[in-house]
C-alpha cells in the first residue's frame, strides 16, 4: 500500500516555468478508490488450515491464512511535477464510502497478536486447556512448552479458535450491509506422533536445563555481588572505626600537649600548660583579642572605603568646576590654551569690553558712527 505523502503543487518544465510548456497535465483534484481499514480499526478473520510438526526446530506450527476487512474510501491524488510526473495518494484525506470487502492479507506478528493470541485444546476425555499462540518470524507456533506433559502420542486432539471470528459489532453501518465473513475453519483435529512428542519433550527439557543453568549463573553472580558489597561495607566500617580511633587519640594528645598552633605556642611561652584552667583562659583571651582586632579592621576598611569615595566625589567636582571655568573663559573670547592656563593658576575671568563706538564707510566716501549704550544703539 502506498504511504501518504504531502506533495507541493509546483509545476515546471525542466528549469522553465510552466508558461510555454506544452501539454503538461495539471492537478485536477482527481481521486482513486481504495479499500482501507474501516475507521482505522484492525479487523481480521483467521482461518485454521493445519497443525504440522517442524523437525528442524521441534515445534508445532499452526498454518493459518487471514483476511482483513477493508472499507472503500475515496482517496485524493496529489501530483508532483517538480522532477517527473508522479502521483501520490493522500490517505489522510480519504473519505469512507458505503462498500466493504474482505481482502486476503499477509500473516504478521501484529495480526496474530491482535486477532488470535490463544486457542483451546480439547482432550479425548472432554477436558480442555488453553494454549498460547506465538509468532516466530514468518511462522505461527503453538507454545506447548508449559503443558507438554498433558499431551499423549498418537492421540487425536481438537483445536478450536474462539477469536478467529472477527468482532464487527463496533463498526458503524454506512448504509451497506457488511459482507459475510469468508469461509473460515475455526476448529481442526491433529495428532502428535510418538517420535515427534519425544523430540518436543527433549527440546523442552534441554531448554529447561539451559534456563536452570542460566538461573544458577544469575544467582551465583548475585551472591558474589552481595558478598562483594558486604566486603566493601566491612572495609568501609573498618576505615570509619580507625578514623574515629585516630581522632580520639589526637584529641587526647591535644589535651596533653596542645594542638601545636601559634596560639598554643604563645600560651606555652607564657608558662601555661595544656589541659589546665590557666591554659584555657589564655586561649580564650587570645580568641577574644583576635575577634576585637578583626572587628576593628572591618570598621577601618569601611571607613577607608567611605573616605576614598568622598575623595573621588571631590575630585570629580573639581574636574567639573575646572571644565566649566575653561568653558566660560573660552566663551569670553579666550583661546583654549589661554583658558587652560588661566583656569589652572586661578587668574581672574577675562571680561571682553562692551562694544561702544564703531565707524562705517559708505561707497560715496561718507562716514557713519554708531554708539552703543547698554541695550540702545544710536547711529549718526
Amino acid at each position: 500500500m502506498l504511504q501518504p505523502r504531502l506533495a507541493l503543487l509546483l509545476v515546471s518544465c525542466g528549469v522553465t516555468v510552466l508558461t510555454g510548456c506544452a501539454n503538461v497535465p495539471m492537478p485536477t483534484g482527481a481521486s482513486e478508490k481504495k479499500y482501507l481499514d474501516p475507521q482505522s480499526k484492525f479487523i481480521v478473520a483467521t482461518n485454521l488450515k493445519a497443525v504440522r510438526y517442524e523437525s528442524q526446530n521441534k515445534l508445532l506450527v499452526l498454518d493459518v491464512n487471514q483476511y482483513r476487512l477493508g472499507q472503500l474510501h475515496k482517496v485524493p491524488i496529489y501530483l508532483d511535477l517538480s522532477n517527473e510526473l508522479t502521483s501520490y495518494l493522500n490517505y489522510a484525506e480519504a473519505k469512507p464510502l458505503d462498500d466493504f470487502l474482505w481482502e486476503p492479507m499477509q500473516v504478521t506478528d501484529s495480526s496474530i497478536r491482535d486477532a488470535v493470541t490463544e486457542v483451546v485444546i480439547n482432550q479425548p476425555n472432554g477436558q480442555q486447556f488453553t494454549l498460547q499462540v506465538r509468532d516466530r518470524g514468518e511462522k505461527v507456533v503453538l507454545a506447548i512448552e508449559d503443558v507438554v506433559q498433558k499431551f499423549q502420542p498418537d492421540t487425536t486432539y481438537i483445536i478450536t479458535c474462539p477469536r478467529c471470528l472477527p468482532d464487527v459489532s463496533q463498526l458503524r453501518n454506512y448504509g451497506t450491509v457488511i459482507p459475510a465473513t469468508p469461509e473460515l475453519n475455526t476448529s481442526l483435529n491433529f495428532k502428535i506422533e510418538a517420535k515427534q512428542l519425544a523430540a518436543i519433550k527433549a527440546r523442552v527439557r534441554e531448554e529447561q536445563l539451559v534456563e536452570k543453568r542460566n538461573q544458577r549463573a544469575l544467582e551465583q553472580a548475585e551472591r558474589k555481588r552481595q558478598q562483594q558489597l558486604a566486603a566493601e561495607k566491612r572495609e568501609r566500617d573498618a576505615r570509619i572505626r580507625t578514623a574515629d580511633a585516630e581522632r580520639k587519640r589526637e584529641a587526647a594528645r591535644v589535651m596533653r600537649e596542645g594542638d601545636g598552633s601559634a596560639d598554643d605556642f604563645v600560651c606555652k611561652k607564657y608558662g601555661f600548660r595544656p589541659n589546665t584552667q590557666a591554659y584555657a583562659n589564655c586561649r580564650l583571651q587570645i580568641d577574644v583579642a583576635k575577634r576585637e582586632m578583626q572587628q576593628q579592621q572591618a570598621q577601618y576598611m569601611a571607613q577607608q572605603q567611605q573616605f576614598e569615595a568622598a575623595q573621588e566625589a571631590a575630585r570629580k567636582r573639581r574636574q567639573s568646576d575646572f571644565l566649566l571655568g575653561m568653558g566660560l573663559r573660552m566663551m569670553g573670547g579666550q583661546s583654549p590654551t589661554g583658558a587652560y592656563v588661566d583656569q589652572s593658576v586661578g587668574a581672574p575671568m577675562y571680561q571682553p569690553p562692551p562694544p561702544s563706538t564703531r565707524t562705517y564707510s559708505f561707497p560715496n566716501g561718507r562716514m557713519m558712527t554708531c554708539t552703543t549704550n547698554g541695550s540702545v544703539t544710536n547711529c549718526f
